[in-house]
């Protein structure tokens, strides 16, 4: 049997340029679609694999990222996701984006929109939502003119419609409207796919079509090859093929849908090649035309600033009788554009041939990639590409014992297995993953061993001395290197991750000593570094308080770089004690003060982020003022005296009494409330100078003014000239 792929096989620009995309988001931390990615289970299941996770509804994203797949979104459910604080991440195909938005500016400008395709098609959805509410999905004639027409009439394509039902909907919205602008929006891509299938079902007897069930483009290439009267069978992969009926047929074309990748159409040719043996060794080569799948696929690098191009190239298919007429009996070629690069050879290259091998060489020991075609609650059935599926043991699909094989793969799913017998008791090879899986990690142990890498496991248990982790195997992590802090109890690291570096390992001995600390280490002295670099005096930056001590506070200002903060800078006010000021575990805003590099040190300021009660001391504490305040201290050279929070001024020892004063506590004590006054302002300096006994000096002036500027009205008495001198003698 001869089996010829068509070309334009498999994975098209915005597919491809999508599948990257995500892959990328994945590597980066949680990535979801909103419906899958593209539409085919391998691709999706593949990325599933790399953390990209299909979900059916926004509300079950509840952080990370949302990734817009090939096909795109409305524009609602774009907002609506960054409304939830979600990262969207466009994977829109360009050309899509691009009818995307002749299908608003033909709402805008008062155009009823017409989408040729297919309803409830995630494209055809998306496309609704952006043309606005005046938007109607046609396929057909019949489909025109169920429905009402407007004036002004505005055509797009879905991209993976042909060009024969376009035609057919202009025909009919011809006749019906007065003002009819159309863009032809079918994919060039998908036009050379449907071209090439129809001229591949012409020269051979049977058409196998790769791709999703979902996928509108592989459905278009089945109809378009049952139309040519081949017989059709429509497959999603390797597995599908065994139900089928090559028998009689002397050339079998291939062909894939613009979603189908290359690895995939890679199996099935694998796998068509040992159905009919016989006849295989009969005929020999197969046929695979100009363009081989795989170098087509990889040399697909058309850039965003061509596809923008693309779109702004697009050509109007109709805005006069004279264009409609060149769409409806024109060539369609004159209308479309570009979407990825032509591929041809050199000139004069004969188109390329290769031998399919019958049956992969294997023996028992080795590992090999297999696909899923069966999962059972006691075995699992994996295409190695042998005569017959393998067959994997429940013991020996997971390290860990488990009561059932489903929930453990699926379907579709490309796994790694150990081939233990090429022949079982039953006739089919006996496989394991859970060997394969083991081989895996000890390769992963011992280059990270060797290149000074980063291992992940979970905590799985807490035993004498340290704590146990599943990297794939099992792994020992003594209990001084669970942390880079001391943990009283390791029990709180049950079912924890961690990210270790490789101590030891004795593949023999199945011996696997790792460390937490050690690469927490690492990382804390590079984050200092980094921090270092980058950190200026005078910038404010947030912290978490970690430590409070007597003198201050240590403050983590990120990456665990920690820095102090001094009880003289906590706050305006003397403070005592900084716990009346921060708490452990506080999160602060404060200002660095002063970088040491040498020494890694970090002054830091919680007072210099708040206003600065001396900027105006002067006007509110001029010289000569008579205020009041309390006494907050006894100092051996005088006192000082609070007048507002953050402002205290110094009672000097010689200011508080007319008399020599030997000790400041003769004249005043803490909380005494006293007036005193302002002799000497120093903002500049945090200083005010104050003076009690020219406070009570100015108060008996105003007492005795305030007597003397009484009327007379008893006359001079007795006390009034003999007082003073009886006073005197008295003292």
């Amino acid at each position: 049997m001869q089996v010829i792929v068509g070309e334009h096989s498999g994975f098209c620009y915005g597919v491809k340029r999508a599948v990257e995309i995500a892959e990328a988001a994945g590597a980066k931390g949680r990535a979801f679609t909103l419906g899958p990615l593209v539409h085919n289970p391998q691709v999706v299941a593949k990325l599933k694999e790399t953390g990209v996770i299909p979900v059916s509804d926004l509300h079950e994203i509840s952080d990370g990222c949302m990734i817009v797949p090939s096909h795109g979104l409305p524009p609602d459910v774009i907002d609506e996701a960054r409304t939830r604080g979600l990262e969207v991440v466009h994977a829109t195909c360009p050309y899509v984006r691009c009818i995307q938005e002749r299908v608003a500016e033909l709402d805008s400008k008062g155009y009823q929109v017409f989408i040729v395709g297919d309803k409830g098609h995630t494209e055809v959805v998306g496309l609704i939502g952006w043309a606005g509410g005046n938007v109607r999905v046609v396929k057909t004639a019949e489909d025109v003119a169920s429905g009402s027409v407007e004036p002004k009439v505005g055509v797009v394509c879905q991209t993976t419609q042909t060009v024969e039902a376009f035609r057919r909907v202009l025909a009919a919205l011809a006749l019906r409207a007065k003002e009819l602008m159309a863009y032809n929006t079918i994919c060039d891509a998908t036009c050379k796919r449907q071209d090439a299938a129809r001229k591949l079902a012409r020269s051979v007897d049977a058409v196998v079509v790769i791709g999703g069930r979902a996928s509108a483009n592989t459905r278009r290439l089945v109809e378009i090859c049952k139309a040519e009267g081949r017989k059709v069978y429509w497959v999603e992969g390797p597995g599908d093929l065994n139900a089928l009926d090559f028998s009689g047929l002397e050339r079998v074309g291939l062909t894939a849908g613009a979603s189908t990748p290359n690895w995939v159409i890679e199996e099935v040719i694998e796998r068509m090649s040992v159905l009919d043996e016989e006849k295989i060794n009969e005929l020999g080569v197969r046929e695979i035309t100009e363009d081989k799948i795989k170098d087509e696929v990889e040399a697909v690098q058309a850039s965003e600033d061509e596809m923008q191009e693309i779109c702004e190239d697009s050509k109007e298919c109709a805005d006069s009788e004279g264009e409609v007429r060149e769409i409806l009996q024109g060539d369609p070629e004159s209308s479309r554009v570009e979407e990825e690069p032509h591929l041809t050879g050199p000139e004069g290259e004969e188109p390329l041939t290769m031998d399919i091998p019958l049956e992969q060489t294997f023996v028992e020991g080795d590992i090999v990639q297999g696909t899923v075609v069966a999962v059972e609650p006691e075995r699992v059935l994996v295409d190695i590409g042998l005569k017959s599926e393998g067959v994997v043991p429940r013991n020996e699909i997971s390290r860990r014992q488990v009561q059932s094989c489903e929930g453990i793969v699926s379907v579709g799913d490309r796994i790694d297995v150990l081939v233990e017998k090429l022949e079982g008791d039953g006739g089919e090879p006996v496989l394991s993953k859970r060997k394969a899986d083991i081989a895996k990690a000890w390769d992963a142990i011992f280059d990270a061993l060797e290149n000074d890498g980063i291992v992940e496991g979970e905590v799985t248990d807490v035993v004498k001395g340290g704590i146990v982790v599943d990297v794939g195997l099992r792994g020992f992590v003594p209990a001084s290197h669970a942390s880079i802090r001391p943990i009283q109890d390791l029990q709180v690291l049950l079912g924890e991750t961690l990210r270790m570096k490789v101590l030891e390992a004795d593949r023999e001995k199945k011996n696997v000593v790792l460390s937490a600390r050690q690469l927490q280490e690492e990382e804390l002295a590079e984050a200092r570094k980094r921090v270092f670099e980058s950190l200026n005096e005078g910038v404010i930056v947030e912290g978490i308080v970690r430590r409070v001590v007597n003198f201050g506070a240590f403050v983590d200002i990120g990456d665990g770089v920690e820095g102090l903060l001094h009880v003289s800078d906590m706050a305006w006010t003397r403070t005592e004690d900084p716990r009346d000021v921060v708490s452990e575990g506080d999160r602060i805003r404060i200002k660095v003060l002063a970088v040491d590099r040498e020494r890694e040190r970090i002054s830091l300021g919680l007072k210099q982020t708040l206003p600065d009660p001396w900027d105006d001391v002067t006007t509110r504490y001029p010289v000569g003022d008579i205020v009041k305040g309390t006494v907050t201290k006894i100092v051996d050279f005088g006192a000082f005296v609070q007048l507002e929070p953050g402002i205290e001024g110094l009672v000097h020892i010689s200011q508080l009494a007319d008399r020599r004063v030997e000790k400041p506590d003769e004249v005043v004590s803490p909380g005494d409330e006293i007036a005193v006054k302002v002799i000497s302002v120093r903002p500049r300096d945090h200083r005010i100078g104050l003076s009690l006994k020219e406070a009570r000096s100015e108060e008996e002036k105003r007492v005795y003014k305030k007597y003397s500027d009484k009327p007379d009205s008893q006359g001079i008495t007795i006390g009034d000239v003999f007082g003073d001198i009886l006073k005197n003698s008295q003292e």
